[in-house]
């Protein structure tokens, strides 16, 4: 079984709810890694957060939906894109939401 979109939709609920404690929800999916919450929300602004965890969201739907997709290489492009992000100065896509 394929657990890469099992892993990114972990990944993605960690990061909204890294956003969530930003605004001092408590409420989470993940309280088994609270300290981990906290180091993402105290470390990270919600802009860099929100961005990651759309990408992470469309990546997941491409591996998902798209057939004969290089999992390997879309999975590297999107770790390189997410550290691009993580640098200062960075100018991150815009939210349509």
């Amino acid at each position: 079984m394929n657990r890469r979109p099992v892993r990114l939709h972990w990944l993605a609920s960690l990061l909204v709810d890294a956003q969530k404690r930003q605004q001092g929800i408590t409420l989470v999916s993940n309280p088994d890694v609270w300290p981990l919450l906290e180091q993402l929300a105290h470390s990270l602004p919600a802009a860099r957060l929100q961005a990651i965890a759309h990408d992470v969201c469309t990546c997941r739907e491409q591996l998902l939906n798209v057939v004969g997709v290089n999992r390997e290489l879309l999975l590297t492009e999107r770790l390189l894109r997410w550290e691009h992000y993580l640098q200062p100065g960075t100018v991150l896509p815009v939210s349509h939401l």
